[in-house]
C-alpha cells in the first residue's frame, strides 16, 4: 500500500512540474493557488518571481516556519501555504488579491536534508505561469477552473493509469503470496 501512496505523490509532481511547468489564470483581486509538491520531508521551501527583486523572496520556509522579513514587500502579507501543515507534500502556496503585476513565472524551488553532506542541495523547482486577466477577458476561467483543459487531462489519465496498474501489482502480489503461505501450512501438518 506503501508503494501505492507513493505512487500517486509521484504522479502529482509530474502533474505540477508539467510539460514546460503549469500555467495558472485568475482574475484581478482573486486569490490563486500556485501549485507545487514534494514525495518526501521538506527542510527548505523558496518560492521565487522571474524578474523579481532577486534579493527577496514571493515566500520562504526553513524550520516550519515561513519568514515574512525576506519577502518582496510587495508580496508581504498575501502569501501563505495553501496547507499550513504541507500534508501529503503540498507546498503550494495561495497568493491572495492578485494584480495584473503578479503575472509572470514563479519559481517553486524545495530542500531535502541529507544526512553525508554538510550543505543543501536543491532537489526539485518547478516553475508555475501566472497570468492575471482583468474580469472582461477571462472568458476560460469560469470553465476550466483557471488551467487548459488539455493540460489537465493527460496527467489525469496518467494518474488513472499508474493507479490501475498499482492496485493491479498490489492485488497480484497479495495472490501469489497466498499459495505460498497455503503450502508451509499443509507442510506443517505432515
Amino acid at each position: 500500500m506503501a508503494g501505492l501512496t507513493s505512487g500517486v505523490a509521484f504522479l502529482l509532481l509530474l502533474w505540477t512540474a508539467g510539460v514546460g511547468g503549469t500555467e495558472v489564470k485568475a482574475k484581478i483581486s482573486e486569490d490563486v493557488i500556485l501549485p507545487c509538491w514534494s514525495e518526501r520531508a521538506i527542510t527548505l521551501l523558496e518560492w521565487k518571481m522571474q524578474g523579481k527583486d532577486s534579493e527577496g523572496f514571493v515566500f520562504f520556509f526553513r524550520e516550519n516556519r515561513s519568514y515574512e522579513s525576506y519577502q518582496i514587500p510587495s508580496f508581504k502579507h498575501r502569501v501563505q501555504l495553501s496547507d499550513p501543515k504541507m500534508k501529503d507534500g503540498n507546498m503550494s502556496v495561495t497568493l491572495k488579491n492578485v494584480t495584473s503585476s503578479d503575472s509572470g513565472e514563479y519559481e517553486c524551488s524545495f530542500h531535502i536534508s541529507r544526512k553525508h553532506r554538510s550543505r543543501r542541495a536543491t532537489d526539485f523547482s518547478y516553475t508555475v505561469k501566472l497570468r492575471v486577466v482583468d474580469g472582461n477577458s477571462a472568458g476560460d476561467l469560469e470553465q476550466h477552473g483557471g488551467r487548459q483543459p488539455l493540460a489537465m487531462a493527460v496527467p489525469l489519465l496518467a494518474l488513472f493509469a499508474v493507479v490501475a496498474v498499482l492496485i493491479a501489482f498490489w492485488k497480484l502480489k497479495a495472490h501469489t503470496e497466498q499459495p505460498a503461505a497455503d503450502e508451509a501450512g499443509e507442510q506443517q501438518e505432515v
